[in-house]
């Protein structure tokens, strides 16, 4: 671990949980103390991705379409999260795959016997 490492991680989760306290105060419609939250957060991490977007909704009801289709763009060239896809499902029983439940058939009809 680089030697400001837990320094970075510690700061990093005091802004996530600031942003999460301006998304609480967004879904509580106090507006102004989450618009002047999420800027606080900005100001610190300007790439800040829940504080971008609780801006952006904020700008998107005041009617400033210009500003959250700035911050919308800001949002969108913003990497993904850095996390494995998770891989597809199982399949646990082809009989329900191949011939249905209830009488329906999800399979091709079989060809006719010579």
């Amino acid at each position: 671990m680089p030697p400001g490492g837990l320094a970075e991680a510690e700061s990093l989760a005091l802004l996530d949980s600031q942003a999460n306290d301006a998304i609480r105060l967004f879904n509580e419609k106090k507006y102004g103390e989450a618009e002047a939250l999420s800027l606080k957060v900005l100001d610190l991490a300007p790439n800040h991705r829940l504080a971008l977007r609780v801006l952006f909704e904020i700008r998107k009801a005041q009617q400033r379409h210009s500003a959250a289709e700035a911050l919308g763009a800001r949002l969108a060239a913003l990497p993904g999260p850095a996390r494995p896809r998770p891989a597809p499902r199982r399949i646990r029983s082809t009989r329900n795959i191949w011939w249905g439940r209830g009488g329906m058939r999800t399979r091709w009809p079989r060809p006719p016997r010579r």
